[in-house]
């Protein structure tokens, strides 16, 4: 995973879902600041509003630059 140096996880990090790992979603999370990226399905990353992650799951920094935010 990039800047975490981990291996992409088998499962999606919503909790409570035990769906495929597909994408990388661009979240915000109230407890560190800008927009990171965790892994996730295609279903859960088409969610809007709050949701939980799983415990442990790591935040990896995103450059918004570099991908939705351009321009």
């Amino acid at each position: 995973m990039g800047q975490t140096k981990k291996s992409w996880p088998s499962e999606c990090s919503v909790s409570g879902c035990g769906n495929k790992a597909e994408v990388g979603a661009h979240i915000q999370n109230e407890s560190v600041q800008g927009v990171r990226i965790v892994p996730m399905c295609k279903s859960c990353n088409n969610k809007s509003g709050f949701f939980n992650l799983k415990d442990g799951i790591l935040l990896a920094l995103s450059n918004v630059s570099q991908s939705c935010g351009r321009r």
